[in-house]
């Protein structure tokens, strides 16, 4: 199998992947997070990045200008990689905003929720001194999200995010990569309505799981 070694900018990171990666699915799997509403249709043109270093294959598309093209620029989601590449992410296409967490983190702390519930669980007595005593430590709630739109074509994790506040004071919102790995496909095939399972600690929220559908 030939691979090919894709490094990101300003973030400095470098990945080797298949020939024929494309270059989104490249970024996240380095860690890197860019913007895409679409969910790698090629429709909203929110994953723009340029091409600096090396080469890429890339499917015809109406969201980007010839200006940009001759830049350089093209979509994360409709490009693929055929040799050693350097893209750079800009400050547009980044996604930042929220936190996100490393798989072996999010581990450790829905270990700690979980550990803490049970705690409390078991020792009744516990229940009058608990932060939380009014507010369980893990909740599932049931979304229907709206769908993309032109006007509307926020990120799928900002989309999320923004429907778990809604209505909720939660001011620190973060989830974990593998979370972010799998929602777009989630998110579609489940026609948008899904279960997210939260977890407290320390005033932060973290969503722990999203399920397809009403489960809970």
């Amino acid at each position: 199998m030939t691979t090919c070694t894709v490094t990101f900018y300003p973030d400095g990171k470098r990945i080797s992947v298949p020939k024929g990666t494309d270059v989104l699915s490249a970024a996240i799997a380095a860690g890197v997070y860019i913007k895409s509403s679409c969910g790698g249709e090629g429709v909203c043109g929110r994953c723009k990045v340029l091409v600096r270093n090396g080469q890429v294959v890339s499917d015809p598309t109406g969201r980007l200008t010839r200006e940009e093209i001759g830049q350089g620029y093209v979509l994360a989601c409709r490009s693929t990689v055929v040799g050693d590449v350097t893209i750079e992410i800009p400050v547009e296409s980044r996604l930042e905003k929220e936190q996100i967490l490393t798989e072996e983190a999010q581990q450790e702390r829905l270990a700690g929720v979980f550990s803490k519930a049970t705690e409390i669980e078991r020792e009744p007595e516990v229940k009058e001194k608990a932060i939380f005593v009014h507010s369980p430590l893990a909740t599932k709630i049931f979304l229907k999200l709206p769908p993309p739109t032109l006007k509307d074509n926020v990120s799928d994790l900002e989309r999320l995010f923004r429907e778990i506040r809604h209505g909720r004071d939660i001011k620190i919102l973060q989830t974990g990569l593998a979370n972010v790995r799998k929602m777009g496909r989630l998110l579609r095939e489940s026609n948008w309505e899904v279960t997210v399972l939260l977890g407290k600690r320390n005033g932060t929220t973290e969503v722990v799981l999203i399920e397809p559908g009403d489960t809970s």
